[in-house]
């Protein structure tokens, strides 16, 4: 008897340790089919970021069973969209090794679509410090504003006496960022040569620095950054000739086979860099409370009226201070002819610059017409 009772209690345990190891092995099964479904999902996955604060993640597409919240600006992978019982939109989401679900208003990522002009934003470590409390932040304001293009300040050389080069140290955090949302960005460098010799140490300076830093979506022009220093800088005593080395940096610049544009004030572009050889990206605050929906040559600022300058300029930046209904923060903006950023085409350019002198030349056009019909 008490051995048919210990034989029996053999049997139950053995069934017992055969269903845990088919538990186990279901388990196991499951958890492999989530990962080869998943890492299939992640070959085709969109990289976006949560563009609204405090976002919920939950454990299925239902608002509960809360996951945790996701902060502002997050690098999130969509491997999948669903949509629940009452219509709403889920994404199902990789972030850092987790999977989860958030709702889709609270995504966004990178749109290209491009218009003949679009908006774009340059940046530097000042950035961090007075508008950005973190690259998240950053993030989120390029998707929630649309942005279409960044610059990034990569370095440049002092303008004071020594004029030694430097390197911002927030540029990789940008470009990493922009890498991430597939954003085409651009490097620029404040230029301050007062020789030859020290166009060759740009050159050089540059050189090395794209080298070191590769990125597939540094796709846009590299931008030269030429300023005054209301008389304080090492090169604002040699404007008047200064061209003639901005012209030598860019043609060695080119030779290495860099596209470059340069930045400056318009003011200045007018009085002193006509005869630069470059494609020109120019600023003029005007107050503003909109992104403005025309151009400079609109204006009546320096340089408005100038056929040659007008004729060489891709971007206009038209604010420092952001603007003051829908943008707030207080960042740099610029209209861009994206056309020229993207394919080097001055095509939109040129269109714009025809059309605009055809309704100038339109009332002229039209008394000579009636001039010509009176004395027929």
């Amino acid at each position: 008897m008490e051995e048919n009772t210990n034989f029996k209690k053999k049997k139950i345990f053995k069934y017992i340790i055969i269903v845990i190891l088919l538990v186990l092995v279901s388990i196991g099964a499951k958890i492999l089919v989530d990962i080869v479904t998943i890492n299939n999902q992640m070959k085709n996955a969109e990289t976006a970021i949560t563009i609204n604060k405090d976002v919920h993640m939950y454990s299925s597409a239902k608002e509960k069973k809360k996951y945790e919240n996701i902060e502002l600006g997050t690098d999130v992978y969509v491997l999948d969209r669903i949509i629940d019982d009452n219509g709403k939109l889920w994404c199902k989401v990789k972030v850092g090794k987790k999977v989860g679900y958030i709702l889709s208003r609270d995504i966004g990522k990178y749109r290209a679509d491009y218009g003949k002009k679009d908006l774009m934003l340059d940046v530097s470590k000042f950035n961090l410090e007075k508008n950005f409390s973190s690259i998240n932040e950053f993030k989120a304001f390029v998707i929630n504003n649309d942005i279409k293009f960044v610059y990034i300040r990569a370095g440049g050389r002092g303008y004071g006496k020594a004029g030694n080069f430097y390197t911002d140290p927030n540029a990789d955090e940008y470009a990493k960022a922009c890498e991430f949302l597939k954003i085409p960005f651009g490097y620029y460098f404040l230029e301050e040569a007062i020789n030859s010799d020290e166009v060759n140490e740009e050159v050089d300076f540059i050189t090395e620095y794209l080298n070191n830093h590769k990125y597939s979506y540094n796709k846009l022009p590299l931008a030269l950054d030429v300023e005054k220093h209301s008389e304080t800088g090492r090169a604002d005593s040699i404007w008047d000739t200064r061209y003639n080395l901005i012209n030598e940096l860019t043609e060695k610049l080119q030779d290495k086979g860099n596209r470059v544009i340069l930045y400056s004030n318009a003011k200045l572009a007018n009085q002193y860099l006509n005869n630069v050889e470059a494609k020109m990206w120019l600023a003029y605050y005007p107050q503003v409370s909109e992104i403005p929906n025309y151009w400079y040559s609109d204006t009546s600022a320096d340089g408005a009226n100038n056929i040659d300058m007008m004729s060489k300029m891709i971007g206009w930046q038209f604010t420092e201070n952001g603007t003051k209904n829908k943008i707030k923060e207080k960042v740099d903006l610029s209209i861009v002819y994206s056309n020229y950023l993207l394919n080097d085409s001055m095509e939109d350019v040129e269109n714009d610059i025809r059309e605009r002198n055809e309704k100038i030349l339109a009332p002229v056009n039209k008394l000579i017409d009636i001039i010509s019909n009176i004395l027929k």
